[in-house]
């Protein structure tokens, strides 16, 4: 009689976990919006969609790896690394989780970034942007480029000595997650993409 008051005990309990955890997924939300002239215009609450927690509601199979932040809506998984490396190890690191250093391509995109990149408490972090014999484009981990169709470039440049030095790309905190130009050897956290 003691087994069957346990399995009934132990169904009970899975099925109050169920319901908890139900209810958590409801309650958890992430707020987006978009700043036009210092003012938050067009915001909203939606879920936040939990790396390896989340339902696939396309039906496509596509999966983050765990502990990546999906975004359905730029159709892309996205990881914060806070142990801070060069920017082509950093590319590298992205290359070994399928990824690359992550490109931009919208205002609501680079918002959701800072966003990420503030909620992390990263003060610079390097993003898939470099100098191409003068031109910034995006590299993939895979060493194809394609060029920026969007840009959120900083409009104070911190100064820096440029000569012999390839320059890339990074958010950083001191203006707003705005894209800075940096040297590339300098070790700065970063953030990984990969399309889904």
């Amino acid at each position: 009689m003691r087994v069957v008051n346990n399995e009934h005990e132990i169904a009970f309990l899975k099925g109050q976990t169920q319901q908890l955890e139900h209810k958590l997924e409801n309650t958890k939300r992430t707020f987006s919006c978009e700043i036009e002239d210092g003012q938050c215009v067009r915001c909203k609450y939606s879920p936040l969609e939990i790396p390896g927690k989340h339902s696939n509601e396309s039906g496509d199979g596509s999966e983050c790896p765990l502990d990546w932040v999906r975004r359905v809506d730029f159709g892309a998984c996205y990881f914060l690394v806070i142990h801070k490396k060069s920017w082509n190890d950093a590319q590298e690191q992205c290359r070994r989780h399928n990824g690359s250093l992550t490109d931009i391509n919208s205002e609501n995109e680079a918002v959701f970034l800072a966003e990420y990149s503030r909620n992390h408490t990263a003060r610079s972090v390097w993003i898939g942007g470099k100098n191409d014999h003068g031109v910034y484009k995006w590299f993939t981990s895979d060493g194809k480029t394609k060029h920026m169709n969007y840009t959120r470039w900083t409009n104070t440049q911190t100064q820096y000595n440029t000569r012999n030095r390839s320059l890339c790309a990074q958010l950083y905190d001191d203006v707003e997650y705005k894209w800075l130009k940096w040297n590339c050897d300098e070790a700065e956290n970063f953030i990984c993409k990969t399309y889904i």
